[in-house]
């Protein structure tokens, strides 16, 4: 269903035992150049599967300076894509888009940086057989009884379940043995038309699909502070970001795995720290020191991931 077209690591096409999935459009240019350089600084050598829409040949055509295979799906040609909507194959089409090619894969957003190598949690997903994702502050009940726009042809997949393995859809590596969950997960969405389909966002029919094949057992849901950093967890004074021995971690001396959000977004800053300041003055009554410390992480990660934009692949010149 995609055009292939195969660069990185000096075109060689020995396939890699792992991969990452991720999708971006021209939008996302800049964070999706953050990550393919941050898994370049990490010394990845495995696999990436870039669902495309329209991003440019000048860019795709320097991705063979990386170290590792770059495999790009360009999508936005293709009718059904196309009739389905650009935004929502972008979201939903990197979870069918391999199948048992690999012994493990992961799913990635494309405004993610990566900080640490992460083979040994694709060993984890491969050998135990367990999917691995970054647990959801909030669990939910999906089911018969809540949330409309979860429906498929008129009906809900599931009776009314409580999911306490609720979980991120980025990062999320799975073994292949549950790949029938996740090609489920696209195709509630694309195989109906828009009245029927399932209405909600990727990340619950991700979910809901894990509880359908009775997978959730398999689940193991990691933290979110060092694998994402949102809810501005790594700007607040009990697990705030610092640097030892030229690597992140928490203040309590967890490993940063994964950054998540639009570090390069002016607005998205101002929305990170809006809302560590309001809670300094709710719950920290209004601490200075607090704040201050808020303001130098902020600059901290987006100095970080500005280096990222920089290390190996430009986007001009």
């Amino acid at each position: 269903m995609s055009n292939k077209e195969t660069t990185g690591a000096g075109g060689e096409s020995m396939k890699s035992k792992y991969a990452f999935v991720v999708a971006a459009n021209e939008k996302y240019l800049p964070p999706l150049n953050v990550l393919l350089n941050s898994l370049e600084k990490v010394g990845n050598k495995q696999d990436v599967h870039l669902i495309s829409w329209a991003l440019p040949a000048k860019y795709l055509a320097k991705l063979d300076q990386l170290g590792y295979r770059v495999i790009v799906h360009e999508v936005s040609g293709i009718p059904e894509m196309q009739a389905l909507g650009e935004g929502e194959v972008l979201m939903r089409y990197r979870y069918a888009l391999l199948d048992v090619e690999y012994d493990a894969i992961c799913v990635l957003d494309a405004d993610s940086c990566i900080i640490r190598n992460l083979d040994i949690w694709f060993e984890i997903a491969d050998k135990a057989d367990v999917i691995i994702g970054c647990g959801l502050e909030q669990k939910r009940t999906y089911g018969e009884g809540f949330e409309e726009h979860h429906k498929v042809d008129g009906k809900h997949i599931l009776p009314k379940t409580w999911n306490e393995k609720d979980i991120c859809c980025s990062p999320l590596f799975y073994s292949p043995k549950f790949s029938d969950a996740f090609v489920f997960s696209w195709k509630i969405f694309a195989d109906y038309p828009p009245e029927r389909r399932f209405r909600g966002p990727d990340m619950d029919s991700v979910n809901l699909s894990i509880m359908k094949f009775g997978y959730q057992n398999r689940v193991i849901a990691l933290a979110e502070a060092t694998w994402s950093g949102l809810h501005e967890t790594l700007l607040k004074p009990c697990s705030h970001v610092c640097e030892m021995h030229g690597n992140l971690w928490t203040v309590n001396g967890e490993e940063l795995f994964v950054l998540h959000g639009q570090f390069l977004s002016s607005v998205w800053q101002g929305w990170q720290l809006d809302g560590q300041l309001k809670m300094i003055d709710r719950e920290l009554n209004g601490s200075e020191t607090c704040k201050a410390l808020a303001r130098n992480c902020l600059a901290f990660l987006v100095d970080y991931v500005k280096k990222m934009a920089e290390y190996k692949v430009k986007i001009d010149g």
